[in-house]
């Protein structure tokens, strides 16, 4: 028989969304799924909404928990082998359970696996920037850095991983999924990964995601918590400095989105104080800086970026990285009109982007190419490398050879982490041949014999 799969859905006040949500579960072709439906003290018609499904869902009522509640509530009646924590404004395709079961079935060693998703709007309408992560193994290091985010709605889960690693934080009114993915990797928990859209993720403005303060607050309270521990690793204990310093540059960013600059500047300066580092190293700093403005893509980022850097109380080390993180921040935007189809819009963003020819801003410009190609919609990754060569406003000339060179040694290293060895054959030839210095990077030597003898 084919294992059930029990998809949970928190539901507090989206009578507006609530049955959209419901629908797409329902809709499943995977043929055994039970959807459970949690309202959790909605004070709209939720609960006259969800009794129009009678006989089709289980739902249970209760007082307002918040979201861990809810979805705890949701797994104390659940019966599934896998399980699914879905928004109650969120929207899954029919092939969304389906696919996720043929992946635990090919890798019966992972406990996650996690899609892409399609941001929306409040009229389900898709926003410019698709996200696909294209991350799987161990997470733990990543998510500690904020180098990895995985929406709930975007992945299932093993039943055994969450009796292991502990369910919902209750604690938390904020952070609680992340929270969950960093005990579960802490306990060795795999993740894997389907590239597909299978989740399309409603942004509006009663988003819970919305509130800064309360965001912050429980990020710091998670990471206190996590450090706290007495077990941890002496390697996990020296990342605490950075997983800190990331949480501030999080928080700067949820600031600025709500135009509260005082204290988004305040976190700034605490994030390059607790890791001190990061101040001299201005490639990492603009991309922090970068990914920043960038996590308020759905608020206007380019009048984040015109406030960011007018709060006359910056970090000097912030100012410096001034021209290559507004320049990011635009060819980022570009990109995402660019695969959305809008390609006027995207040839403006590009046009307007403060690019610099030094050799030090076409080095990592051609680093953000390579790996913006390689997390691309399928088989498009190339026609954005020709796209965007040619449409650059400035003359740089070999460039396109160049970044086709540094696309495929990222391709080498990333068939490598996947252990695709055949994958990473296809690549080494022209890798060389368009970055021929990766001869003497050992790294890349070693994988490349690894793939050659394997």
């Amino acid at each position: 028989m084919m294992p059930l799969v029990s998809i949970i859905i928190p539901a507090y006040n989206q009578a507006q969304y609530v049955a959209q949500t419901v629908d797409s579960a329902l809709a499943q072709t995977y043929p055994n799924v039970e959807v459970i439906v949690v309202n959790d003290g909605s004070t709209d018609d939720t609960a006259a909404i969800l009794a129009g499904y009678r006989g089709r869902i289980k739902c249970i009522s209760q007082a307002n928990r918040g979201l861990a509640g809810a979805r705890n509530a949701g797994f104390s009646v659940a019966r599934g082998e896998y399980l699914l924590f879905l928004d109650s404004d969120d929207i899954i395709p029919p092939t969304k359970i389906a696919r996720h079961l043929e992946w635990f079935d090919q890798q019966p060693d992972v406990g996650v696996v996690y899609s892409g998703w399609q941001y929306i709007d409040s009229n389900g309408n898709p926003l410019p920037g698709e996200t696909r992560l294209r991350q799987e193994g161990q997470m733990l290091s990543r998510l500690l850095l904020s180098k990895f985010y995985c929406i709930p709605g975007a992945a299932v889960i093993k039943r055994q991983i969450l009796e292991q690693a502990g369910l919902f934080d209750e604690s938390l009114r904020a952070e609680e999924d992340t929270d969950l993915w960093i005990r579960a990797a802490q306990a060795g928990c795999k993740f894997g990964y389907i590239d597909e859209l299978l989740l399309h993720y409603r942004l509006h403005p009663a988003s819970l995601s919305a509130q800064a303060d309360h965001q912050v607050k429980h990020a710091f309270a998670r990471l206190d918590k996590f450090f706290t521990n007495d077990s941890l690793t002496s390697e996990i204990k020296q990342l605490k400095s950075q997983a800190y310093s990331a949480a501030h540059f999080v928080a700067a960013g949820r600031y600025y989105r709500v135009g509260n600059i005082e204290s988004g500047c305040s976190h700034l300066s605490q994030a390059l104080a607790i890791y001190q580092p990061l101040a001299t190293d201005k490639n990492k700093l603009m991309q922090k800086i970068s990914s920043m403005v960038l996590s308020t893509k759905h608020n206007d980022p380019l009048a984040v970026l015109d406030i960011l850097f007018s709060t006359p109380d910056l970090p000097p080390a912030i100012k410096s990285v001034q021209p290559e993180a507004s320049t990011l921040v635009y060819l980022v935007l570009a990109a995402d009109h660019y695969f959305a189809g809008q390609a006027e819009q995207a040839l403006n963003l590009l046009q307007r982007a403060p690019l610099r020819t030094a050799p030090t801003t076409v080095d990592w410009l051609l680093d953000w190419i390579a790996s913006t190609a390689l997390t691309a919609p399928a088989e498009s990754g190339c026609q954005f490398i020709d796209w965007i060569s040619d449409s650059l406003p400035v003359d740089l000339p070999t460039f396109k050879g160049r970044a086709y060179g540094r696309y495929h040694v990222a391709s080498v290293f990333l068939a490598h982490q996947n252990q695709q060895p055949r994958e990473m054959r296809r690549h080494i030839l022209p890798a060389v041949w368009g970055h021929p210095a990766i001869i003497k990077n050992r790294g890349f030597i070693s994988v490349v014999l690894r793939s050659l003898f394997s």
